[in-house]
């Protein structure tokens, strides 16, 4: 199973491909953690003469954000080689049966081992930079979201540190029209990552007025950022002209929105705000009393 060699070779081969010095310890932890998952003997990973299989150097390029995709199998392609190049997601390809890599230049293809083609490898991973799709997410600090299958939505915002938080879209029109009637009374503000939809309700059902568009998700927060700030001070100055009636229902809206978006209260704040009711009031008796004099 195992061949005889010093340990260098998976050690080389990640070298090459990542251009930055690996430690044998290194691979020795990610065969101690793949027997110890497995639930099988070290020496089926590496040997006493320090061999390494393939299993190894896969799981220590997951452990650094990096994933092995089958790429040939059997000298058949999965997928076109021209897939790969020009990949910013690719860093190369290793040949698993005997951890050669290889790594793409703007001439082609170079190889540790000179004499080898990829038209030689018998079986062959790709291996991906996974955060490479998502960088400039990160980068930029943008919320994004992905959908699978399962009527899943798994968003990621960067006010949470990109902490997911899923959520199911199964029964989506049932659970809408539901949530519709029970505010068949009034007008409904209703809005997805294309438009923003004002609903009117009807003797029969509802009337829709597209109230504005946007293509992209920039585009998006940057409406809905408007649309807040506008209506918060006509909210603000609606209360004040109905002799300051509502600031109660404002205090609750906007105690509801925060906590829908997992926010919290500062220990203090309930504190501060008696403080400054107590010192508001002290103003109005110290000037009565002036008043008065």
């Amino acid at each position: 199973m195992f061949k005889a060699d010093n340990g260098k070779k998976a050690v080389n081969t990640l070298e090459y491909l990542l251009k930055y010095t690996i430690h044998i310890s290194d691979l020795h932890n990610s065969a101690a953690m793949l027997a110890q998952t497995r639930n099988v003997m070290v020496t089926e990973f590496c040997n006493r003469s320090g061999y390494f299989v393939f299993d190894v150097i896969e799981h220590l390029l997951l452990l650094r954000g990096m994933s092995c995709r089958v790429v040939k199998h059997q000298k058949k392609w999965i997928f076109p080689q021209e897939c790969v190049q020009s990949n910013p997601s690719v860093i190369g390809i290793i040949n698993t049966l005997n951890l050669n890599p290889y790594i793409f230049y703007a001439a082609g293809l170079t190889s540790l081992d000179p004499k080898e083609t990829t038209d030689d490898i018998v079986n062959g991973v790709v291996v991906l930079k996974m955060w490479t799709p998502l960088q400039k997410y990160y980068d930029n600090g943008l919320n994004f979201y992905i959908t699978d299958h399962s009527n899943l939505r798994h968003e990621y915002k960067n006010g949470s540190a990109w902490k997911k938080n899923s959520v199911s879209y199964e029964n989506l029109e049932e659970t809408v029209k539901k949530e519709l009637k029970k505010h068949r009374k009034r007008p409904i503000l209703m809005s997805n990552n294309k438009e923003v939809v004002l609903l009117s309700p009807k003797r029969k059902g509802w009337d829709s007025e597209t109230v504005l568009n946007y293509d992209c998700r920039q585009i998006e927060e940057v409406v809905h950022q408007k649309m807040a700030e506008e209506m918060a001070d006509l909210v603000v100055s609606h209360i004040k002209k109905n002799d300051d009636e509502g600031w109660k229902q404002l205090a609750h809206c906007l105690y509801s929105c925060l906590h829908k978006m997992d926010g919290e209260l500062p220990p203090d704040f309930f504190t501060k705000i008696n403080d400054r009711v107590a010192c508001q009031e002290a103003v109005g008796v110290a000037s009565t009393i002036e008043d008065d004099i």
